[in-house]
């Protein structure tokens, strides 16, 4: 388990984490994670789960990690109408490859931003494979797990006033997560153990 990658989590809650973590994936066959290409996350899940499928997240806006990097790129440079967005759903049939060439193709497009953007491609080519995801029934893109941490847990946790310790947090997180998915039994569970 060792020290947490992310320097920002607490010892106690990196090893909590790994824990409950580690008896939830020894239950499932097929490994698959979906994250934003940070390379911390990236050298865990190889050191952890070398076999496991890794797919660079597609986030709640329309526009993949992929599709993000490419329009910053090419931020004002006149490009045909159209451009971006073929992009993009070629990079979701799985076309690498010929976005790379049309990359190539833009003239006006400065070398070292073209270079960074095809590093950053070249680096997550492996994890891109959108077209295989997307037919194997897998998600690709994080936005309801993203819209639920912002409703279930920021929205109660950081209102005005708000402190309690992580155990405490633990029980309200409990709480609320039975609530929105209105499973009243699970409530009175989690009452009646803190009582």
């Amino acid at each position: 388990m060792g020290e947490p990658i992310c320097p920002r989590v607490p010892i106690a809650l990196y090893q909590l984490f790994c824990e409950r973590f580690e008896k939830l994936l020894s239950a499932s066959k097929d490994i698959v994670f979906l994250s934003d290409g940070a390379e911390w996350i990236k050298q865990w899940i190889d050191r952890s789960y070398p076999n496991a499928l890794q797919i660079l997240d597609r986030r709640a806006t329309p526009y993949y990690h992929a599709v993000e990097h490419l329009a910053q790129t090419v931020q004002g440079l006149l490009l045909p109408n159209g451009w971006l967005e073929n992009q993009r759903n070629l990079l979701l049939e799985s076309q690498l490859d010929r976005v790379v060439e049309n990359l190539k193709a833009l003239k006006w497009l400065a070398v070292d931003k073209r270079d960074k953007l095809l590093n950053y491609y070249e680096k997550n080519r492996y994890r891109m494979d959108y077209q295989a995801y997307r037919q194997a029934g897998y998600c690709i893109g994080s936005g309801a797990i993203e819209a639920a941490h912002r409703t279930l847990i920021q929205q109660r946790m950081k209102r005005s006033g708000q402190r309690c310790s992580p155990e405490r947090a633990q029980q309200l997180l409990k709480l609320r997560v039975a609530f929105k998915n209105k499973r009243n039994h699970l409530m009175t569970d989690t009452i009646n153990r803190a009582a």
